[in-house]
């Protein structure tokens, strides 16, 4: 679903609550404007509000994950640390 805004004389737009809430984008948010093309701009969430939404999405997700399953990243890395100190 789409709504209209409008920019005013000074530039500002404002995002209907109802899309913000949507995209999940928090007041006082800083996001990323990208120009797509004539008419077309994208709105990126970044900085400490997209990790926050990161963590609440991941949260509850790796239940089942135990870190002793995963020997072979671990033996990668200490190779690789190992390797890096040879040189």
């Amino acid at each position: 679903m789409a709504s209209r805004a409008k920019i005013d004389e000074r530039g500002r737009l404002h995002i209907p609550t109802a899309e913000r809430e949507r995209a999940s984008i928090p007041l006082d948010s800083d996001v990323l404007v990208v120009p797509k093309s004539p008419g077309h701009i994208e709105l990126i969430l970044v900085g400490e509000a997209r990790l926050e939404q990161f963590q609440k999405n991941i949260r509850g997700r790796l239940k089942h994950w135990k870190e002793e399953e995963h020997r072979a990243d671990k033996a990668l890395a200490e190779l690789t640390t190992k390797q890096k100190h040879a040189r």
